[in-house]
């Protein structure tokens, strides 16, 4: 709807709402939530044929599709997106709000005077009111209910609301005994994470009885480790992470009380308890669960303070995990492959190709066998692996070294952002970079060798005429480059990847870039690739494509990360083979370019 500010928009009354059945709505709606409302609402929107009823629907759905921008504890006040938000119109949700006393429903109720209230002010103070009591209303009536986040969503909003109207108003010290009320009724027997959520909400504004909450707490705790099969929650124990959840919720409740003893010694029971989990999990085969257990205990431990013995311990046993992790990882990716990649196709292709052709030409083709990966089209396909599944783009993706030590973390998320994309990005660079190289050079690189017999001599003579190796570096490029196409690319690659660093200081230096430090010891320092690379005229060096294929396959944790894995002894014999088959390739073509257009020039 247009804004109330536009004169075109319409007027609206409180009566445009008085055609809906609200009891029909909530029957026809799958699942009591919202969203499931809201989708109710747009079916009657599209088949409804009065242009102002229809209008009214409109606004309603929007109404009921906004949803609270929280975190875990249900404490942020806002609603969202942020965008559609905005666009509501506030005459048309002050006139909804004026008919949300005629909603029989507490929840869709309590959400139409929320919106009014967060809107501007759009309703009374007195509305907002009834707004809280139908939120603990709605919440009350889903206590027993397995699906608790909404059930908590309900009394988090109402103590909101009330906060809203004074933080020491009786409006909110009646809506949070209505919390503590709740807490109790359910007790030790909460289905899954209730009673947490709610503790949450009279943690956040300091109010309840800590040495009752507390025992609370570790007695649900103690249930879920050692209780038996809970029908309701189709989860047997030990179900460690609900005993976690509870501990945490009982060491914040002792925080409160200034009881720091007993806080700290419940915090060594959680990082126990994710101890246990880890050996749990390493008995079942299951290390990357240990491993993320082990990280936990740590993390728990660090954030005490104090026990750096047990920490060490810890660090040991993780190492060990990551090693499993690693090699099991290898194993499985390995028989994957073999059993889902085929490449014949390819090869022969390839083969095809450079056969066939003699000197600089058979070079020029082997260089040329597929064009530099478009960073704008694998941003695209990265989006829509991200929308194509909404799970796999909510799960945080995390990068692993050889031995399994996390190098790199993207956390996950739905929306898409930066983050997420440019590490979904760097994947699908990482998988084109070796189909490419195992599917396409290797075969190739091969062929031409098979027909040329190219030397170390021949490679010597190609360096020595190419303006992107530096003087005197000839002969490293030249074995190097020889070595691959021999077929030994490992040995290729590592001497090749310094050999490059510095060709590419010495161009970017040659340009003018400034590639030292100067700190105020006065003692100048070379910068390293990594750094290189950041430069903008790194880019202006080898444009955009070349050099956002450089950075993934060489600096970035979230790509292959080459040059520093190498430099630092992380790469074992044939792991990275496909990588410095591509890395070989792509210097091959970094020499080779050069040469080719002096000859043309002289040609012409």
């Amino acid at each position: 709807m247009s804004d109330s500010g536009n004169s075109s928009a319409p007027r609206w009354l409180p009566e445009q709402w008085d055609f809906i059945d609200w009891g029909a709505l909530v029957g026809a709606a799958r699942r009591q939530d919202y969203l499931s409302y809201a989708i109710v609402v747009r079916d009657l929107a599209g088949a409804e044929v009065d242009p102002q009823r229809q209008a009214a629907l409109e606004v309603l759905a929007s109404v009921l599709e906004l949803r609270p921008l929280h975190g875990q504890e249900f404490t942020n006040e806002a609603l969202g997106p942020a965008d559609r938000f905005a666009a509501l119109d506030r005459d048309a949700i002050a006139a909804l709000a004026k008919r949300a006393k005629t909603v029989d429903h507490p929840a869709i109720r309590a959400r139409l005077l929320d919106v009014a209230w967060q809107k501007n002010r759009a309703c009374s103070h007195d509305e907002t009111r009834d707004g809280v009591i139908s939120y603990l209303e709605a919440g009350q009536a889903r206590l027993t209910e397995t699906s608790w986040p909404l059930t908590v969503e309900f009394y988090a909003r109402a103590t909101s609301m009330a906060a809203s109207l004074g933080k020491n108003g009786p409006a909110l010290h009646d809506a949070l005994s209505k919390v503590e009320e709740a807490i109790l009724e359910v007790g030790e027997d909460d289905p899954l994470f209730l009673v947490s959520g709610l503790m949450g909400i009279l943690l956040r504004f300091r109010a309840g009885d800590p040495k009752t909450l507390s025992r609370l707490a570790k007695d649900i705790a103690k249930k879920a480790l050692k209780g038996g099969p809970d029908a309701r929650t189709r989860m047997p124990p030990p179900d460690y992470d609900r005993a976690r959840t509870y501990l945490l919720k009982a060491a914040r409740w002792h925080e409160v009380a200034n009881k720091t003893k007993k806080a700290r010694a419940t915090m060594v029971r959680v990082a126990r308890l994710h101890e246990e989990e880890a050996k749990a999990y390493r008995e079942q085969g299951g290390h990357s669960q240990e491993v993320a257990s082990l990280e936990q205990a740590i993390g728990t431990l660090r954030g005490m303070g104090g026990q750096a013995q047990r920490i060490t311990t810890l660090r040991r046993k993780l190492q060990r995990a990551q090693r499993a992790m690693a090699k099991a990882a290898r194993g499985s990716f390995k028989s994957t492959v073999q059993s889902t990649l085929d490449l014949s196709d390819s090869v022969a292709q390839a083969r095809d190709h450079v056969r066939g052709k003699v000197g600089l030409d058979a070079l020029v083709s082997l260089c040329s066998l597929v064009p530099s990966p478009d960073p704008a089209k694998l941003r695209e396909q990265a989006v829509e692996n991200l929308r194509e599944s909404p799970f796999y783009a909510w799960v945080p993706k995390v990068s692993l070294s050889e031995i399994g030590r996390r190098v790199h973390r993207t956390e996950g998320v739905v929306d898409g952002t930066d983050a997420a994309l440019d590490g979904e990005v760097h994947r699908l660079l990482a998988f084109q970079q070796q189909l490419v190289a195992l599917g396409a050079v290797v075969p190739a690189a091969a062929q031409v060798q098979l027909e040329l017999g190219l030397r170390t001599e021949d490679f010597f003579a190609l360096a020595s005429a190419s303006s992107f190796v530096p003087e005197g570096r000839e002969m490293s490029f030249a074995n190097g480059l020889s070595a691959g196409m021999n077929g030994d690319f490992e040995t290729a690659g590592q001497l090749l990847l310094p050999q490059v660093e510095n060709a590419v200081r010495h161009l970017l230096e040659r340009g003018g870039a400034i590639t030292t430090t100067l700190p105020s010891s006065g003692l100048q320092n070379e910068l390293d690739l990594n750094a290189l690379v950041r430069l903008d005229e790194f880019v202006d060096l080898f444009g955009d494509e070349t050099a956002f294929e450089l950075r993934g396959l060489l600096t970035e944790k979230a790509g292959t990360n080459l040059r520093n894995e190498w430099a630092h002894g992380l790469i074992s014999d044939g792991r990275a083979l496909p990588f410095y088959v591509y890395f070989w390739w792509r210097v091959l073509a970094f020499v080779l370019l050069p040469v080719v257009e002096t000859s043309a020039k002289e040609s012409t």
